[in-house]
């Protein structure tokens, strides 16, 4: 992923995920919250109660608003959330796009509800993605949670081979 406009600018590598929206909401306020499987379904719901969505300016200049938005060239994240049916090799060049787009809680739920049970089903797989955040918002790669400034240029691209890789 590079923000700025250039890749010399910003440069990080993940391996699994880059993820903004309920993703880096959730994993902020896991941290804080107790272990356990109980008390960390209450983190998840206090999360998702107070959660808003994110806006960003795609290339066509059309501004779109989104509750998550998840660019991972593996399957499952976390314990539960299958992303998507890809079996592809993280190293074929490309990563799946997984986005909920705004809509109201009582609809998102749903949606993440399948995410932990049936899967989410296979999902648009490109080699980059590019977009100018309005606003700040978090992110999270990899499972580290960090933030990006308001009109920022964000690519993530896919570099096959950057990370050394066992198998």
């Amino acid at each position: 992923m590079t923000t700025g406009g250039r890749e010399e600018d910003s440069a990080e590598y993940a391996h699994s995920y880059v993820g903004f929206g309920l993703t880096p909401v959730m994993a902020i306020d896991l941290e804080k919250g107790s272990k356990g499987a109980l008390k960390e379904m209450f983190s998840v719901m206090r999360a998702f109660s107070k959660f808003k969505p994110f806006e960003i300016r795609q290339g066509n200049s059309k501004r779109r608003k989104f509750d998550s938005l998840v660019l991972a060239n593996i399957a499952q994240m976390a314990k539960y959330a299958t992303l998507s049916e890809a079996d592809d090799a993280a190293s074929d060049g490309k990563f799946e796009v997984v986005f909920f787009p705004n809509r109201s809680k009582l609809r998102v739920l749903p949606t993440a509800l399948r995410a932990t049970t049936r899967g989410l089903g296979d999902q648009p797989s490109v080699s980059s993605y590019r977009f100018t955040t309005l606003k700040p918002i978090p992110y999270q790669i990899d499972g580290e949670v960090k933030s990006v400034e308001a009109h920022t240029p964000v690519t993530i691209t896919c570099a096959p081979a950057a990370l050394a890789t066992l198998g």
